[in-house]
């Protein structure tokens, strides 16, 4: 039997488990490559940790100096130096930045974007690729932003071709043959009537009511052609235009081609506004740019939405076939006169101010962007700014009518931004974009002169001045008006009440002063985006809120002053029904109700004398007229259950009954709260929905 395999006796000085160290589980740390190795552990090829200033194996182990040759690190030296280019360019940026105009920091930043630098020689910043060394000629042409020529064709009209545009190099460019030339027969400037007196008091009209705020071409150059029988600045096509357009501020029913039907107010001349345009086929000119613009503000005034659109959509692209958005500069042989070129930067900022505002009213991105606008604003001449604006009770003030159209076209220029971020699907209209908007909002308010300020013997175009700014406040102020923003000291919901009741406080001034018997196309719009919020208002407050009852002021004259201008422009009568619309099924005052359905309060009076007179025949009729008219209304639906059970459905002895007089009753009691509860003159209001 053999012996047993015993372990191994461990040495009596062998460490206790205890006193063992675990081995380390941590994954190892790579290490840490460097640039270049020392001097003394190159020479002896031994691993160098490259600390600075002396190595851990030159200290630690050799116990010798160490020593580093910058000079000849040929690595070290390259990555060194592109660090500092680094730093160096980064520095240049942020200083470009912090130093560029605000219109070129979008431009460098695009560079940035592009190709990762910008080229610091140049100011304003041609893009240069780093890796790209372009000779003298490339560069050139690179740096050149060619906006290509404007070239007069056979017909002395003036046309733009860009500069990357095959048709550039044709100097003369054939045109087809217009349908018939621009003549009249009845005068020398309208076939419609040769009653100059008639020419003359709606010419006066337009340059009172409608040219101080829609400025499309120069007023003294007009007048100058139209005295002197020239057409450069003046043809029977812009003549008629205006003359269709003025119409609507005539009481005079020659300006009506039915005199008992003021809906054909201007229509002889519009007529002949469309035959002239026929007429004018293939060709371009300032005239022809200017007419198609007033017969857009027409069609819109009238309700023609449409057409009005395609109208100015023409204007725009006779504009741009002109190049009245680039510096004027022909070829050597054809220059502009200075006048010439006024009037062209006069015609494009007017035409860039009614895109945005028609824009505004249909809801849609402008179509002129401010991208393309190559010109500065039209120069302010004192000798025509002191020109005297005569009312029509012949009183004079300063007319200011150039510097006035500047400040439209500067708010207009914000509201083409704020209209493409709201419109466009590739933009987010976000918060920092409305704190964007406003600022420069407020800061045009603050920069405006005093006499622009809305003070009560201030001009029209002054008064809807300051209505277009609260139109704009309401519009970029209304995708948040429910949403608290902690960064405005007000809430989108406060700052949109405010601007509806300036709004509204603005245009009582301009009622105040009588203007709004000649009112503009704008104004409807307006007063619709004040009686929107208003509605808004009356669903989420009670007659307990302190702004309940101004509220409801505000919201009635709106409805007022709309019913009154509906007898100029079509449009104030479909506004009446888009709030009318807006308002079904909400409990409104009575007063509210007296304003908005005056055709109801008055069918209530004849209802009731029909029941107090038993007449079945008219009560039907007039219960017919409630169900079909304001079938929202809760009164009426009260009063039309009640018919239902002892009304005009019932026999004949019963409506001879108490049941009617119950009915009558009731029907007084709400005739009396509507009294009671508004003090407006029913008189002579028409249902403007029939």
């Amino acid at each position: 039997m053999g012996r047993p395999i015993l372990p191994k006796q461990e040495e009596r000085d062998s460490p206790g488990l205890e006193s063992v160290k675990p081995v380390r589980t941590t994954p190892s740390i790579k290490r840490r490559c460097i640039s270049s190795a020392c001097v003394p552990c190159r020479k002896r090829k031994s691993k160098c940790d490259g600390a600075m200033p002396a190595c851990s194996t030159c200290t630690a182990v050799y116990r010798m100096e160490c020593v580093y040759d910058h000079e000849g690190d040929r690595r070290r030296k390259s990555t060194t130096e592109k660090d500092r280019k680094g730093t160096d360019m980064l520095d240049k940026i942020v200083a470009r930045i912090r130093t560029a105009p605000e219109n070129e920091v979008g431009t460098i930043v695009d560079q940035l974007r592009t190709i990762g630098t910008i080229d610091t020689s140049n100011p304003i910043g041609p893009m240069k690729h780093e890796k790209r060394k372009s000779t003298d000629e490339e560069r050139e042409q690179i740096t050149v932003k060619d906006m290509g020529k404007l070239q007069m064709d056979d017909c002395g009209d003036v046309r733009h071709f860009g500069h990357s545009s095959n048709l550039e190099s044709i100097h003369s460019w054939p045109r087809r043959v217009a349908l018939g030339p621009q003549t009249t027969t009845g005068g020398l400037w309208t076939n419609v009537t040769t009653d100059n007196e008639l020419i003359t008091e709606l010419l006066d009209l337009y340059f009172i009511w409608h040219h101080p705020v829609h400025v499309l071409f120069s007023k003294s150059c007009f007048l100058s052609d139209l005295k002197r029988q020239r057409r450069k600045y003046c043809s029977p096509l812009l003549v008629n235009a205006i003359l269709a357009l003025a119409a609507h501020y005539s009481d005079r029913t020659e300006v009506r081609s039915d005199p008992d039907d003021p809906s054909t107010t201007g229509n002889l001349f519009f007529a002949e506004c469309r035959q002239l345009l026929l007429a004018e086929e293939g060709h371009s000119s300032l005239t022809i740019a200017q007419a198609l613009a007033l017969m857009a503000l027409r069609e819109a005034g009238c309700g023609r939405d449409t057409t009005s659109w395609m109208y100015f959509g023409r204007a725009l692209h006779v504009a741009l076939d002109l190049g009245l958005h680039l510096p004027a500069k022909l070829e050597a042989s054809t220059q502009f006169s200075p006048t010439e070129m006024e009037v062209r930067k006069i015609t494009f900022w007017g035409l860039f101010v009614v895109d945005k505002l028609w824009s505004m009213h249909f809801g849609r991105i402008p179509q002129l962007p401010s991208s393309v606008v190559g010109i500065p604003k039209p120069s302010v001449i004192q000798q025509l700014e002191a020109e005297p604006w005569i009312s029509p009770d012949r009183t004079s003030r300063s007319g200011h009518i150039m510097e006035i159209a500047i400040q439209y076209a500067e708010l207009s220029e914000v509201l083409g931004h704020a209209l493409a971020a709201l419109h466009s699907p590739k933009q987010q209209f976000d918060v920092a974009k409305l704190h964007d908007f406003y600022s420069k909002l407020r800061g045009w308010r603050r920069r405006i002169p005093k006499y622009m300020d809305p003070q009560e013997d201030a001009v029209p175009a002054v008064f809807v001045l300051h209505m277009f700014y609260q139109s704009i406040l309401l519009l970029i102020f209304r995708p948040f008006r429910q949403l608290a923003i902690n960064s405005f000291s007000e809430t989108p919901r406060q700052i949109s009440v405010n601007a509806a009741i300036e709004l509204c406080t603005v245009f009582s001034y301009y009622h105040n002063a009588g203007y709004d018997s000649r009112p503009l196309g704008l104004l409807p719009h307006a007063l619709l985006s004040a009686a929107h919020v208003f509605l808004q208002e009356q669903i989420h407050s009670t007659t307990t809120d302190e702004l309940y009852l101004p509220i409801t002021s505000h919201l009635e004259q709106c409805i007022v002053h709309l019913r009154k201008m509906s007898a100029t422009w079509e449009l104030s009568s479909q506004t009446l029904h888009v709030i009318w619309n807006l308002a079904a099924g909400l409990e409104l005052p009575a007063r509210l109700k007296k304003a908005l359905y005056p055709e109801t309060i008055s069918s209530l009076a004849s209802i009731q004398a029909s029941i107090l007179t038993s007449d079945l025949n008219n009560q039907t009729a007039m219960f017919s007229e409630l169900d079909s008219g304001v079938a929202t209304d809760s009164e009426c639906k009260w009063l039309k259950s009640a018919s239902d059970s002892g009304g005009p459905s019932s026999s004949a002895s019963a409506a001879a009954g108490s049941g009617n007089m119950d009915i009558a009753a009731s029907v007084a009691d709400l005739l009396r709260e509507v009294e009671d509860d508004a003090d407006l003159d029913m008189d002579g209001w028409a249902d403007p929905f029939e």
